[in-house]
């Protein structure tokens, strides 16, 4: 079950359609510019993020505990950080997809260098990895 759902995140990041302005880059965990507001899930134009930012601001990982919260201001920004009960991103992970693909998704996210397309491919291979080994 587990690579099940490291499987359907490398899809849902794989279909993603980024907002106007926005992009994805793994050294970022989420990072929106100076607004007149705090960022909206209906309005991330200009938002920068990782594969766990994305993936925390899509409803359908929200509903699954998978979530995120922008913190900062008007005048300095914004900045992406997990929100549950102030968990860090692996913790999130762990939460989330089950104890060893939550560490493997966790290890990814850490992976500054991947571009999307990287960072989708190692998901599918941590995944495929733990079907192989089953717990």
């Amino acid at each position: 079950m587990t690579a099940q759902l490291m499987l359907e995140a490398a899809k849902d990041l794989e279909d993603l359609e980024l907002p106007r302005n926005a992009y994805f880059n793994m050294e970022i965990w989420g990072q929106h510019p100076q607004c007149s507001g705090e960022p909206q899930l209906d309005n991330l134009c200009g938002t920068t993020a990782c594969a766990a930012g994305w993936l925390s601001l899509m409803p359908k990982w929200r509903a699954r505990g998978f979530k995120s919260k922008w913190h900062g201001s008007r005048t300095l920004g914004w900045e992406l950080r997990a929100c549950e009960r102030n968990e860090d991103w692996e913790a999130l992970a762990v939460n989330v997809f089950g104890n060893k693909a939550g560490k493997a998704m966790s290890q990814i996210f850490g992976e500054t260098w991947l571009n999307k397309e990287d960072a989708i491919k190692r998901i599918r291979e941590s995944a495929y990895v733990l079907e192989e080994r089953p717990s």
